[in-house]
């Protein structure tokens, strides 16, 4: 579990056949194999600390279903970690499974002041989910939409949050990583169900 409030930018070392290696440095301090990390805000698993580079391993789910792949990250790529948290912590985002829903697309970044709006595109199955003033994660990052439209989203992204994560370098076309929130995702499937509906 996360709360899409990201620890640090790390960078990609390598990523061959199912082996993501990324360098960071916050994150180490308490870090161990086994742990759960926040990549772009999918969950993978350590499986190997060096000094400081971090060695996942990449399903083939993971490669399908996340823009974690070999059209989408290479060496040198920047990506948002996060550890766990821990049952202590502070919510400073919201509950983040680090499941992701849809790769979306990057539409529109337009500067408004010192923020930055960010349309990006998604598919009908996940807009239900996806409401004014409800959270979503966005590459891992824990943002609020501010408008929705039948085919894309908007969210203002904040300076700090823009210099600090990877939607610093972001721009029109580029996949992300998409979480909807997990307690509107209950709400609207347990209501379908209830009604006569199955879960998808």
């Amino acid at each position: 579990m996360f709360t899409g409030i990201i620890e640090e930018k790390g960078k990609i070392i390598s990523f061959t056949n199912t082996a993501l290696i990324i360098q960071a440095d916050s994150i180490l301090s308490d870090l161990k194999i086994g742990d759960s990390v926040a990549v772009n805000g999918s969950c993978l698993t350590v499986e190997k600390i060096v000094t400081n580079t971090i060695t996942f391993h990449v399903s083939h789910t993971t490669t399908e279903r996340t823009m974690l792949n070999y059209r989408n990250v290479h060496a040198g790529s920047c990506v948002n970690v996060e550890r766990a948290m821990k049952v202590s912590d502070r919510l400073g985002g919201h509950i983040v499974t680090g499941h992701v829903d849809e790769v979306g697309k990057i539409i529109d970044i337009k500067k408004t002041g010192n923020d930055f709006d960010i349309e990006i595109l998604i598919s009908k199955s996940i807009s239900q989910y996806i409401v004014p003033k409800g959270s979503i994660t966005v590459n891992g990052v824990s943002l609020t939409v501010s408008k929705r439209n039948s085919s894309s989203f908007f969210v203002t992204v904040i300076p700090h949050t823009y210099k600090n994560t990877n939607l610093e370098t972001g721009k029109t076309g580029d996949p992300v990583n998409l979480e909807v929130d997990i307690l509107a995702r209950y709400i609207i499937d347990s209501k379908k169900y209830n009604q006569g509906g199955s879960y998808e």
